[in-house]
Order: structure tokens, then sequence, then C-alpha cells
């Protein structure tokens, strides 16, 4: 038989082909750790949408106010600054302490009274506009046929 002959170098070592290289990636740096949540970061986008859905209801709400109001020439919603309450002035009938408490056990809605606020004249009632729509409509319309109906 034929023996194949392998070439040699200049100090006799055989020569050999290299061997095919098979492509490798770079060692990668390990994964990058995930960000630190920040927790105001999370809830932010929650807090804005609370915000505004706030915002609009209070909005409405005080709207609502000024349109039930308007019925009752003897209350008025006074001009509102910001918050989430209305001031609302009421005929002087009786004390603002008996006018909430009468409110609440005959119709049971909760106002304050406006000496709570450091009014210094009654009578003046503080409301949330908080509420969900239709219950504020209905606790809104009975505090005021309420407050303008003698004890």
């Amino acid at each position: 038989g034929v023996r194949a002959v392998m070439p040699r170098n200049a100090i006799g070592q055989h020569i050999t082909r290299p061997k095919a290289r098979t492509r490798t990636k770079a060692p990668s740096a390990p994964p990058a750790p995930p960000p630190k949540l920040n927790p105001r970061t999370i809830a932010k986008p929650v807090m804005i949408r609370m915000r505004q859905a706030i915002r609009t209801r209070v909005g409405r709400n005080l709207g609502r106010a000024r349109e039930i109001a308007a019925g009752f020439p003897a209350c008025t919603v006074l001009p509102v600054e910001g918050g989430w309450t209305a001031v609302v002035r009421v005929p002087a009938l009786r004390s603002e302490e008996a006018l909430t408490l009468s409110l609440l056990e005959h119709e049971h809605v909760l106002a304050h009274p406006g000496y709570f606020f450091d009014f210094d004249t009654e009578a003046f009632l503080v409301v949330s506009l908080l509420l969900p729509d239709a219950a504020f409509r209905d606790a809104f319309e009975r505090t005021l046929r309420h407050a303008c109906t003698p004890s």
C-alpha cells in the first residue's frame, strides 16, 4: 500500500491542517441586574389616574351642587378655592349643630357645621364632593330641602 506522506516543518514536526474553527461568541457579560424598583416610580401612573378621577368627580359634583342650589334660592354654594369640599350657606332657621344633627337623624346625611371651619356667622354647611355622582346628587338635594324646612 501507499502511505500518505505528511509534510514536515523545518524541525521535522508533522504539519497538519488546522481544524475548522467553529465560531464561538465572546464570553458575554452577566446579565444586568433588574433596575431597582422605586415605589414612587411604580405608583406614579396609578396616582396620576387616581388624582384625575378625583378631580373629575369633584368638579362634576361641584357643578351639580350649584345646579341643585339654584332650585333653592335661600341656599348658596360659595366659590371654591380648592380641595374636595363645598361650603353652602343655608337659611339660619336653626343652629348649625341642630341642623347637622337633624340631617344625620332624619336624612342619614353627614355634613359638617360651618363652625368646625371657624366661620364667624351661621349658617353654613360643609359637604364632601367625593361621593359617587348619584349618591351626591341625592344627598345634596335632601340636605338643602331639609335645611330650608323649619324644624
